[in-house]
């Protein structure tokens, strides 16, 4: 199969809709992200249970007086969804604001609270061997494990110590990285 994202837009707030062909180059399925959002070029996976598992950012307001940003912060949150490629309903959605303290964030907070502040970056998501996901987040420094019936949080990598406040990374961070993929 060749799959690819075709859309407007680059980073942050790209929409589109990916597309699924066969090796002849015939139509098989388009997928769009369900529940009001527009699907994001990051990532495209076809997962072994024969979904489609995509990203989505979604701008949205919150309130980060409790890391020193104002109390109503345009943010830009990082959405996973699992979507039924034949019908094309939405089986399974996490979202970032809702498992990761915005506190996490190395990004820095914009001037204005009127400008978009992309604190997680989500940029791709893998099936981990036990069938649950791995989320990359590049501003965030860190690879979520979810748990893929609940959207729980099993355990983190990277990622800033809880209680630091610090912009600055730990000992031992990665920075940026880019696309997570499990070794064979």
């Amino acid at each position: 199969m060749l799959t690819w994202w075709q859309g407007t837009g680059f980073g942050g707030l790209a929409c589109g809709t990916d597309y699924i062909y066969d090796s002849s180059f015939n139509p098989i399925a388009t997928v769009q992200a369900g529940n009001g959002y527009c699907a994001d070029g990051h990532e495209f996976l076809i997962s072994p249970w024969n979904t489609a598992l995509i990203t989505v950012y979604a701008q949205a307001t919150a309130d980060l007086t409790s890391i020193g940003g104002p109390p109503n912060q345009t943010v830009v949150n990082g959405i996973v969804q699992e979507i039924d490629i034949r019908t094309g309903n939405v089986l399974f959605q996490w979202n970032s604001a809702d498992h990761v303290p915005y506190s996490q964030s190395y990004k820095a907070l914009p001037s204005k609270a009127s400008d978009p502040w992309e604190w997680f970056h989500l940029n791709s998501v893998h099936v981990d061997t036990d069938g649950n996901l791995l989320i990359d987040a590049r501003h965030t420094w860190a690879v979520y494990k979810v748990d893929h019936a609940s959207g729980n949080v099993i355990w983190t990598l990277g990622a800033r110590p809880a209680a630091s406040r610090s912009r600055q990374p730990g000992a031992g961070a990665q920075s940026g990285q880019r696309d997570l993929r499990l070794a064979a």
